[in-house]
């Protein structure tokens, strides 16, 4: 199913849009992503990069799971979910990662949300532009074998598709007509995904 993504008013293009609410979504929460990371850090001292960053998906998880079990438990009365905050939700459990590999400060983050939210979609298009691309990008690889101009041309392919499965997980979260049962189905899926999504980060920063 195609989910029409209309996300302002501005005629931006897609990757403008895109850039805009990733942009949005880094502001509004690297500093909480900051201090979850360090509270992690007190509590279990001596963890590993590795392992601080599982942990640090394990709590985005569970936090998803509970933000999806909540919209959807009374039916659709109680949903309040669209794109902006489905990205938000997604980028929030990306810098966890990046925080635990000491990579928040990147200044090619925006693009590494980029690459990591469309995951298969991205290698794909790198295949396309003919770039050998492998199933689990590392960072230390992106930056050695993929120029600046592949990016942008990369961002031009992908940003609709990151935009409209955003979309689609908005529109499967507003219908959640069946109180209860709904709101159980939902949070299964919100939960694999955040699951999905913060393992590819891990390979992406640990360089695998």
């Amino acid at each position: 199913m195609t989910v029409p993504v209309e996300v302002n008013g501005s005629g931006r293009d897609t990757p403008g849009q895109l850039e805009d609410l990733l942009n949005g979504a880094i502001a509004r929460i690297r500093d909480l992503v900051e201090a979850e990371v360090e509270r992690v850090k007190r509590r279990r001292p001596g963890l590993s990069q590795d392992e601080l960053a599982r942990a640090l998906v394990k709590r985005g998880i569970r936090r998803v799971g509970a933000a999806s079990f909540a919209t959807g438990f009374g039916g659709a009365p109680t949903l309040a979910v669209n794109v902006t905050s489905v990205l938000t939700l997604h980028a929030a459990t990306v810098l966890a990662v990046a925080a635990a590999y000491e990579e928040l400060d990147s200044p090619d983050l925006r693009q590494e949300l980029i690459l990591i939210l469309a995951g298969n979609s991205a290698v794909v298009a790198l295949r396309g532009f003919g770039v050998a691309a492998a199933n689990n990008m590392g960072k230390r690889w992106v930056q050695a074998d993929i120029t600046r101009e592949t990016m942008k041309q990369l961002n031009k392919v992908v940003s609709r598709k990151i935009l409209t499965k955003a979309g689609e997980k908005s529109l499967t979260s507003s219908i959640k007509l069946v109180p209860v049962a709904g709101a159980a189905v939902g949070c299964t899926v919100d939960r694999s995904y955040t699951r999905v999504l913060g393992e590819s980060a891990i390979r992406y920063y640990r360089g695998d």
